[in-house]
């Protein structure tokens, strides 16, 4: 597969690259995205549901239950039952609307509502509804959200509902009267503001996001396919001199592979020394002109005590000079021997054999 990618024209290429690395780009702004909403939306739902559960407990469900009629609102009983919803909506500023509602077979009505009182601190302008005002809604739609209620759990609207008056998320929670009968809801229309701008923020930075990975996907585009058009301009010069050699009866070898095969023999020739070198008997070692050591045996080495790095080739003659005098190996008291090993250690040359007395008594020639 790869192959057959390399083997396309360098537009193709340069197009599937910039392609792939635009979905690449893509696909993690958009991914990085929903995490986001969803957490937004997850830290609202919780909060929502804490505030309407918290102002449930507030409602006294005996003294909602004798609330019914409209001609009660303003009155002492509804300001009775009230007050306590008022005093927690002035304590929650971001609460829109909050209210009671009670369930009559399919239908919904409105009870309480702190929009009605005056003693509400608010800068919103709100529509307060009625004592015993239905609540228009679908049934279908509505089954799920009176289910969990009557079954005593918080209820969290999972839409945004935007109209005349701004942007709110809806949650709702039980409440009951004294012999733990269901009572009622009450419900909370939260300011969702802050969360329908955090979207539309991250709306505008997914595309920004994506237009710059778009930006950033012709670049490589661009330098994908350049590369390629290079590639493919020095596959055609090789081909066509190797072509042209081929009809010159000529054979081209690459030079990495001459120096490897040159580096092997001279690798192979180097074991090969070096193991007549060590079935000779006696110690055996050669130095250049310049009295360099160039080969010797382990013989050599165990006459003198040299570990393989003393003795690596290119080392002086004069360094081994001293270290055998380092190492006390040389018997200098003789006038002959000291004067030869003078020179030696000093890379002079001189004719004729070397004779060393060694300090246990040996003599090395």
């Amino acid at each position: 597969m790869t192959e057959r990618f390399l083997d396309r024209s360098p537009a193709v290429t340069g197009i599937a690259s910039a392609l792939f690395v635009f979905l690449a780009i893509a696909f993690s702004v958009l991914v990085l995205a929903v995490f986001q909403g969803r957490a937004n939306t997850k830290l609202l739902n919780e909060e929502l549901r804490t505030l309407a559960t918290a102002a449930a407990r507030t409602i006294e469900g005996d003294l909602h239950n004798t609330i019914r009629r409209p001609e009660q609102l303003g009155g002492k009983e509804y300001k009775m039952a009230i007050a306590s919803l008022v005093d927690f909506h002035n304590t929650f500023p971001r609460i829109t609307y909050l209210y009671t509602m009670i369930f009559e077979g399919d239908q919904v009505f409105f009870i309480l509502d702190t929009a009605a009182d005056p003693r509400l601190k608010t800068e919103r302008e709100l529509e307060a509804s009625g004592i015993m005002e239905e609540y228009e809604h679908d049934p279908v739609e509505s089954a799920k959200w009176i289910e969990t209620v009557k079954a005593g759990n918080p209820y969290v609207d999972p839409k945004l509902v935007k109209d005349a008056f701004g942007v709110f998320k809806s949650g709702s929670a039980p409440f009951y009267d004294s012999k733990g009968n269901f009572a009622g809801i009450v419900g909370v229309d939260y300011d969702a503001t802050l969360v329908s701008s955090l979207e539309q923020q991250m709306h505008t930075v997914v595309f920004g996001a994506l237009g710059v990975g778009g930006l950033v996907s012709i670049l490589v585009g661009m330098f994908v396919a350049r590369l390629k058009k290079v590639n493919d301009f020095q596959k055609a010069k090789r081909q066509e001199v190797e072509e042209r050699l081929e009809e010159q009866g000529v054979e081209l070898i690459s030079v990495s592979d001459n120096l490897s095969a040159a580096l092997g023999d001279v690798e192979t020739s180097q074991l090969r020394m070096r193991d007549t070198l060590d079935n000779v008997t006696d110690g055996f070692v050669l130095y250049d002109k310049d009295l360099r050591l160039v080969a010797c045996n382990e013989k050599f080495m165990e006459f003198y005590g040299y570990s393989d790095e003393e003795v690596k080739p290119g080392t002086n003659f004069s360094d081994l000079a001293q270290i055998d005098k380092k190492r006390g190996l040389i018997d200098l008291s003789q006038e002959k021997t000291s004067e030869l090993f003078k020179r030696y250690s000093t890379n002079t040359l001189c004719e004729g054999d070397l004779v060393i007395k060694m300090t246990n008594g040996r003599w090395l020639k």
